[in-house]
């Protein structure tokens, strides 16, 4: 692995690699897979005939048969990571802990008294923060009535010790200060600016035919700060990167294309341990007094 600076960063991968073999060989054979499975999804978003497209999938159902080793089917949730220059093996739990942490040190500096997360998904960013700051109100929202309900059930129940471990928290895993609410993020429910601060992670890339519309809604809700993680356009501009945010119709806006002349930047941040097929940044808007 090698020395990594940031000590927060570095123990959340140590949690996540301590128990998978990171055989160089083993890493290779999931660097290959990896861009065998986009460069298969990249074509079949194409627009291809359809027997064009059922062809494509056949022979990749062959390959899949024929190349299928045990290491691959029974760690399915195991995936390449990059961070620099060093490649290793984690489940996709590792990115989901280091972005609730960068939200953790958000919360510390900006210090907010009410957080509102748009596309809240099943609502572990916000029952991690909640538990964690239980003098802050937040809210999440979602268009998913299976999300919500999943939401409000996790509200109700403990954190799993895997989850909160890793993170620099003192979870007391109260969430009386956590609300969910069913949401079209393109008409937010809630008064001109509402939020002292409004994050997404990984949700504007689901609504890439209707972000600028979410954006506008979340810029008039918000009074002071927008946290958004996601992976822009001008990180995944290359190899399997690109493949992969092309074929799944990922953001298609840049990080400058969210400042104007209302918010200024704070911070932008896209140095992460990424899965190597898609790169995510984290941006820090502010608004500007007027």
């Amino acid at each position: 692995m090698g020395k990594i600076k940031n000590n927060t960063t570095s123990r959340i991968i140590s949690f996540y690699i301590k128990d998978v073999n990171q055989s160089k060989l083993k890493i290779l054979k999931f660097i290959l897979q990896e861009f065998k499975n986009r460069i298969f999804k990249y074509f079949l978003s194409l627009k291809y005939s359809r027997s064009t497209k059922k062809t494509i999938k056949i022979y990749n159902k062959v390959w899949k048969e024929k190349n299928n080793e045990k290491w691959f089917s029974k760690e399915n949730n195991i995936t390449v990571h990059r961070y620099g220059f060093k490649f290793f093996l984690s489940s996709n739990g590792l990115t989901q802990r280091i972005w609730q942490q960068e939200m953790i040190n958000k919360i510390h500096e900006i210090s907010p008294k009410n957080v509102l997360e748009v596309g809240s998904g099943n609502g572990i960013n916000l029952k991690i923060l909640s538990s964690n700051f239980n003098m802050i109100n937040f809210k999440g929202i979602d268009y998913s009535i299976e999300g919500i309900k999943r939401s409000n059930e996790l509200k109700k129940s403990l954190l799993k010790d895997n989850i909160f471990r890793p993170l620099n928290i003192n979870a007391n895993l109260n969430s009386k200060n956590l609300d969910f609410i069913y949401a079209n993020a393109r008409s937010l429910p809630f008064s001109d600016k509402n939020f002292d601060l409004i994050f997404t992670i990984l949700a504007l890339e689901q609504m890439n035919n209707i972000v600028k519309e979410v954006l506008f809604e979340i810029k008039r809700c918000a009074a002071r700060h927008i946290v958004l993680i996601e992976p822009f356009k001008e990180l995944n501009n290359l190899g399997i990167k690109y493949l992969h945010h092309r074929a799944n119709k990922y953001l298609d806006l840049d990080s400058n294309d969210f400042i104007d002349e209302n918010y200024k930047l704070i911070e932008y941040k896209k140095k992460y341990p990424n899965k190597i097929s898609l790169g995510v940044g984290l941006l820090h808007l502010e608004r500007i007094s007027k």
